[in-house]
């Protein structure tokens, strides 16, 4: 298959980075142009007014964003996620490697590592394994202790059902309880929950092979692809040696297809490993798009249902994209009937069901993440079946086709002999069961819209820069012109009689401007504590109404015994035979842990979003309270205040009142990170956690709001505004006296500093 428009895509965007880079490099430069002129003539009159109310951002600063945004756009992030055998590997071999089985063998769906494949310029490809570490293994050890805990419980549950069962009045007959088979019925019930039996499962592989690896990552070279593949089976395989030991996996390979593109292979849900959770949470969601792989035959089932439940925890996909795999599984039998036998007909009747059957199933996923709302209303652009035995029937010679691929292509031969007679004539249908073409397509067309995204996001980003910095050069002849005039016609007396007169009112203005600033303060504290407040009710409400919503009710209908139906012949009906029923609660834990998740993540974004509007209001709050403050008490008049002067005083109190600690909850504790449908008593004890553990949150998110407002009255108390602007304003009189003691000399570096000026307005 052809990759030449991927590759140019790839090209362009590396010339347009070039290009950005070049801009950079100029803004940068100006920047320090301006800040080493800055330094090179300090005090008071000469540059201190270059840069008027803001501070610009530090070349540094400027540079490493910018450099950080061109990097984002580099490479384009790609996530599969999928259940254990529904077709990942053989999607991301077609779709990155021409078919080629670069991936590693599927791991056992108990110990599946989080993989990241990565595009490598070194010549011969490499693997870096992330071990457990130690805090990894005790989680493992207490879902363990918990199995077997729960294990012993049932267990002895059963056998004595089974001993009441066998005392029974007429049940002599019955045998007394297989000891063997009880225990494997409640071992089957216990590995059905992932989370649970594969941390069984993987700490007992630990505790035999005697603990972690020393180190805690490992590099595996490879001579080629094949070597590596063939070392990776130990850390990756499902009988590996290190299989259990192994969190991460990243692959570098020297392979064209990679280029540009980073692709994230996701274990399952109810991962048992807290910190490897948290790991495919945050790759996840660093992802542009995401594939969302699931089998023709049993597509969209719960399983795939609390895959995708994770993509509505924060809002970081924006492209989501639906693979119904193994098509070639579905063409027989009824379908074909249905539609006469011809291919193209059942293909799009397929294809039409499969939409119809998505389209209802993606209303049950909660609303409001980007990804799925677009998913939602372009079903039909983002839906695509695909088969990896027609990707090979189409890109390997017949000597090469496994037994998979004879045996299908010699049903589509026999099934549909007048479209598959041979490989060459049914190429285009093989092409539409393939679908790793329109794959591609939707990947060349997400690619192509997240260059524009980041090429906007740069360019505004470098637009501000460049226009801030023209600002200051355009403002900067004119301050310095007026600085100058002013050393023409100062006068020493005119200034002796400013410093004595400010040294006269100074104690009053200062105790009037910090009591001014106190009283803003803690209004603007208590405003800012109301709206945290109000803000942490909304979240706790919407998380609580997710938690009862998610709750559901479900009769379960138990057959009567053998031994019941023949009392009841017996005694003439008087024993009943009926079918006995219950109700049983159930919860989609799934919803609840992702409404448990957002308020964690929304708690720290929604109040530090609060602090900083609070914190951008107060300059000219402060501004005018000090004004209304200093005429209020006459220790001072308007025309003995230098309103440029408190304003730089202002910005430097205000800079007391940034920079906070980004407030804090609680972990998810282990007992509610599941997905998935619970019932009975798992339902209701989850259920019980969940609204604790959100009690809880509440509680904390009260004590965080009232703590960070309490620090941010006194910093900006601590700041004493008052004499930061009357030390200020002196010192700049007393430079001013100086300046005018060697006039001459102080004219001339005006001048020289208007030339500098105006010579990097031009380079700008």
């Amino acid at each position: 298959m052809q990759r030449v428009p991927l590759q140019e895509a790839v090209d362009t965007y590396k010339e347009e980075i070039m290009l950005v880079e070049q801009r950079i490099e100029k803004l940068v430069n100006g920047m320090q142009k301006l800040n080493a002129i800055v330094s090179k003539y300090p005090g008071p009159g000469f540059t201190d007014g270059v840069y008027g109310e803001s501070a610009p951002l530090k070349p540094e600063t400027v540079q490493r964003d910018a450099n950080a945004m061109a990097q984002e756009g580099r490479n384009l992030r790609v996530g599969i996620i999928g259940r254990v055998k529904a077709g990942k590997s053989s999607l991301l071999n077609a779709l990155m490697f021409a078919g080629k089985d670069v991936l590693p063998k599927a791991a056992t769906p108990m110990t599946a590592s989080l993989t990241v494949l990565r595009y490598s310029e070194q010549a011969n490809p490499y693997a870096e394994v992330e071990y457990f570490l130690p805090e990894d293994v005790n989680d493992m050890r207490l879902l363990a202790e918990e199995y077997d805990e729960r294990f012993r419980i049932a267990l002895a549950e059963r056998q004595k059902a089974a001993e009441e069962k066998a005392a029974r009045p007429g049940a002599r007959a019955v045998p007394k309880p297989d000891p063997e088979r009880l225990n494997a019925s409640v071992k089957r019930e216990l590995d059905a929950d992932p989370r649970l039996g594969g941390a069984k499962d993987m700490y007992e592989r630990i505790r035999v092979a005697g603990g972690l690896p020393a180190n805690e990552t490992q590099r595996i070279e490879g001579r080629d692809l094949a070597d590596l593949q063939t070392k990776l089976a130990d850390y990756v395989g499902a009988g590996g040696r290190f299989t259990a030991f192994t969190k991460c996996l990243s692959l570098y390979l020297p392979l064209p297809a990679l280029e540009g593109v980073d692709v994230v292979d996701t274990p399952g849900v109810n991962d048992p490993i807290r910190s490897r959770e948290e790991r495919t949470m945050e790759e996840l969601h660093n992802c542009d798009v995401v594939f969302v792989v699931s089998p023709s035959g049993q597509f969209l089932n719960q399983q795939d249902l609390e895959l995708m439940g994770r993509l509505t925890y924060k809002d970081g996909v924006r492209e989501v994209f639906l693979v119904a795999s193994q098509i070639d599984g579905q063409l027989f039998g009824s379908e074909r009937d249905k539609h006469n036998g011809r291919l193209p007909d059942v293909l799009q009747g397929l294809r039409q069901t499969l939409a119809g059957q998505a389209g209802s199933t993606l209303a049950a996923l909660p609303r409001g993440t980007e990804g799925l709302e677009t998913l939602r209303s372009q079903l039909a652009e983002r839906l695509v079946v695909t088969s990896s035995v027609a990707y090979a029937l189409l890109t390997q010679p017949e000597s090469d086709w496994d037994d998979n691929a004879r045996h299908t292509w010699s049903l589509l031969s026999t099934s549909y002999p007048a479209e598959c007679a041979q490989v060459t004539s049914a190429k285009s249908l093989l092409e539409a069961m393939a679908g790793i073409a329109q794959t591609e397509l939707m990947l060349e067309q997400v690619r192509g819209r997240k260059q524009a995204i980041t090429e906007e996001k740069i360019n505004a980003f470098l637009n501000d820069q460049a226009k801030a910095l023209r600002g200051y050069l355009d403002g900067a002849p004119e301050a310095v012109r007026r600085n100058r005039e002013e050393i023409v016609n100062a006068k020493s007396g005119d200034l002796e009689e400013k410093l004595s007169a400010m040294q006269g009112f100074r104690e009053a203005a200062v105790r009037a401007t910090n009591v001014a600033v106190g009283d803003i303060a803690e209004d603007a504290g208590e405003s800012l504590r109301r709206q945290i407040n109000s803000k942490v009710q909304e979240l706790f409400s919407g998380a609580q109404n997710t938690a009862e919503q998610s709750k559901d009710y479900e009769v379960e209908y138990t057959d009567p015994s053998a031994l019941r139906k023949v009392a009841s012949f017996l005694t003439l009906g008087l024993v009943s035979a009926e079918r006995t029923s219950k109700s049983v609660q159930s919860v989609d834990s799934t919803k609840i842990r992702s409404a448990l998740e957002g308020f964690q993540a929304s708690f720290s974004t929604q109040i530090t979003t609060l602090v900083d509007n609070t914190r951008q209001g107060l300059r000219k709050k402060i501004e005018a309270g000090i004004l209304a403050a200093l005429r209020e008490h006459k220790v001072v008049n308007d025309r003995d205040i230098d309103t440029t002067r408190l304003a730089q005083a202002c910005r430097s109190a205000l800079a007391m009142v940034r920079d906070f600690d980004d407030p804090e909850l609680p972990s998810l504790p282990s007992n509610l990170m599941q997905n998935g449908t619970l019932k009975g008593s798992d339902a209701s004890s989850y259920e019980s956690a969940a609204l604790e553990y959100l009690a809880q949150l509440k509680k904390l998110a009260a004590k965080e709001a009232r703590v960070l407002t309490k620090s941010f009255e006194e910093r900006l108390n601590a700041a004493d505004v008052g004499n930061a602007l009357f030390a200020h304003y002196e010192e700049h009189l007393n430079g001013i006296k100086a300046q005018i003691q060697d006039r001459d000399k102080t004219l001339q570096r005006y001048d020289e500093l208007l030339v500098e000026l105006q010579e990097l307005q031009s380079y700008v």
